[in-house]
């Protein structure tokens, strides 16, 4: 199995941190961890006071790092100060895409935590500037269900494996949708589960034909028992769920996966993406992004 760089942004809230406890969740023993810390100009010499140098980010995320089964050799950070003409989005998306295999990032930010508005604005301004222009895979982290909390190292028996996650992906018979399910096979581990997912028009059939949705069935059927057989898991199924009223498909997988306590949703972006043009996601893949209350895998559509 190929290494990873899992690029994980901080800023100090605990929505950053839950991020870094999820991109652990979904590490594996060659994988990398590069913990990503960046501010405006002049903040490190004391004027924010969640700024942090590399060697004290650094040791936290170890700290975080044993906890995950993970080795401290594992782990690397980098702390920064911008220049006025450069934005914290810009030097997280730049590093992503130049360094990392999977760039994860809080849904929401310090300032959604400090005002308590990330209910009315389920994406912070850093978090979607990075959801549109990275070109690695990103994951934009939430933790409603509490699993990636802190926890204090005595209440964690090191014996056992990590808490088991529940991964679930937007399949559709396309290429990229593909590309997201083999992205989730890299990232579970034995106890694990993972369900393929796939909405179609039952109301008019026309535009989804019957055998479209009998090839989707019987690929992920497939996949879904190879990867659990290969992995170890705890279950691999498939599901089709019909699209009816005025229901989008975004809506229908948000739901689908609060009510199957998700874990992570993984989809691909689009399929006519065109990266020179800023165009890196679909309508499907936005919606899932702002609507769902688990986390969301965005995977990009070039490579």
């Amino acid at each position: 199995m190929r290494s990873a760089t899992f690029c994980v942004a901080v800023d100090g809230s605990h929505v950053s941190y839950q991020a870094m406890r999820l991109a652990m969740s979904l590490m594996q023993r060659k994988d990398t961890l590069l913990v990503l810390h960046a501010v405006e100009e002049g903040s490190l010499a004391g004027k924010d006071a969640n700024a942090m140098d590399a060697d004290t980010l650094h040791k936290n995320a170890v700290i975080e790092a044993l906890k995950y089964r993970l080795l401290a050799e594992q782990v690397q950070a980098e702390s920064i100060e911008l220049k006025p003409d450069r934005s914290v989005a810009q030097f997280l998306v730049s590093t992503a895409n130049t360094r990392g295999k999977v760039f994860v990032v809080g849904a929401s930010g310090r300032g959604a935590e400090q005002s308590k508005s990330s209910a009315s604005h389920p994406l912070g301004s850093v978090a979607e500037q990075c959801l549109y222009h990275s070109k690695c895979p990103i994951i934009l982290a939430r933790d409603t269900l509490g699993k990636f909390a802190f926890k204090h190292p005595e209440d964690i028996d090191q014996s056992k494996p990590r808490p088991a996650l529940n991964l679930a992906v937007a399949v559709d018979g396309s290429n990229i949708a593909k590309r997201a399910f083999d992205r989730a096979v890299s990232f579970v581990s034995p106890g694990d589960s993972i369900a393929a997912y796939h909405v179609h028009d039952g109301m008019h059939l026309s535009t989804n034909p019957a055998f479209l949705l009998k090839n989707v069935k019987s690929l992920y059927e497939a996949e879904c028992a190879k990867a659990s057989a290969l992995r170890h898991l705890k279950g691999g199924t498939f599901e089709a769920m019909a699209r009816r009223g005025g229901d989008t498909i975004a809506s229908i997988m948000s739901a689908k996966c609060a009510d199957e306590h998700v874990d992570l949703l993984l989809l691909g972006s689009i399929v006519l993406a065109d990266p020179t043009k800023g165009m890196y996601l679909g309508s499907v893949a936005a919606g899932c992004a702002k609507q769902a209350t688990t986390s969301v895998c965005i995977i990009k559509n070039y490579a």
